[in-house]
């Protein structure tokens, strides 16, 4: 009997095999997911055109384009909910901004996805990050069987005055 067992670890994909000898087989590979992302930009409204300059006290948000391939889980796919969660950073790696969203993709299909807010007044001018995931949950709820649902993406931006 061969139980196996797959989890994503730091980007990467831990696999464990257990043979019916009880030996057990570890193989670690670059870490693979649910859903693509096929672009990811910063814009002034959700899913507005691409922007990378923004003055103190405007919005911003993180857009991402998911796309759901049939062929991830085979005959089996169906459709997939998810958390959406976006931290926007100062030049000094200070979050300023934390949003979330929940959203649904079926296979086959692409999204996108923003979240975001505005940059308080009195903020630091220079260079900011985005940075999104895409989850099953917030990992204080689904405890071990958290997952990330997409690659990690950071989209950096620049703050005026």
């Amino acid at each position: 009997m061969n139980l196996w067992n797959k989890k994503i670890i730091a980007g990467m994909a831990l696999i464990a095999v257990t043979l019916a000898s009880g030996i057990i087989l570890i193989a670690v590979s670059q870490a693979t997911y649910p859903l693509v992302v096929q672009d990811a930009w910063t814009s002034s409204d959700a899913g507005g055109p691409p922007q990378t300059e923004f003055p103190v006290g405007s919005l911003v948000f993180l857009n991402e384009e998911l796309f759901y391939p049939e062929t991830y889980y085979g005959d089996g796919a169906a459709t997939i909910n998810f958390l959406y969660a976006v931290t926007i950073s100062d030049p000094n790696n200070t979050p300023v901004i934390v949003s979330v969203g929940a959203g649904f993709i079926d296979p086959g299909q692409i999204v996108v996805v923003s979240a975001g807010g505005s940059i308080p007044f009195g903020s630091m001018t220079g260079t900011y990050t985005a940075s999104g995931m895409v989850m099953n949950g917030f990992p204080s709820q689904m405890g071990p069987d958290w997952e990330l649902y997409a690659e990690p993406v950071d989209v950096t931006f620049t703050v005026t005055s």
